[in-house]
C-alpha cells in the first residue's frame, strides 16, 4: 500500500508541476498535493478522500507501529495508483504533445 500511495502522491506532484505550480511549504506537504488532485487531475471528493485515507494509513505504518493492510486494501489501493498513473500520462500527452508514448 505504500507503494501504491507513492505513486499517487508523485503524480499529484507530477500534475501540479505539469501545470506550472508547486506546493512550497513542506508543512504538510502530503495534504496539500493530494488536495491539489481536485484541481489538476479533476479527481472527485470521494477519490481524493480515499487518497487521504491511504496517507494516513501510511503514515501509521511508517510511524505508528504495526499496520497491516487487507489482500483487499491493497488490490484496491494498487487499482487507484494504476488509475491516476493513467490519468497524468494522459495530462502529460495533451500539455506536452509527442513528449511520452501511451
Amino acid at each position: 500500500m505504500n507503494f501504491a500511495y507513492t505513486v499517487i502522491l508523485l503524480c499529484a506532484t507530477i500534475a501540479l508541476r505539469a501545470l506550472g505550480f508547486r506546493v512550497k511549504s513542506k508543512q504538510e506537504y502530503h495534504y496539500r498535493s493530494i488536495e491539489t488532485l481536485r484541481h489538476t487531475l479533476k479527481c472527485s471528493k470521494e477519490e481524493v478522500e480515499y487518497y487521504h485515507i491511504l496517507r494516513e494509513k501510511r503514515h501509521q505504518d511508517i510511524y505508528g507501529g504495526e499496520f497491516i493492510a487487507s489482500d483487499t486494501e491493497v488490490n484496491q489501493a494498487i487499482h487507484e495508483s494504476e488509475c491516476i498513473l493513467k490519468a497524468i500520462l494522459e495530462l502529460i500527452n495533451r500539455k506536452y504533445p509527442g513528449l511520452i508514448e501511451l
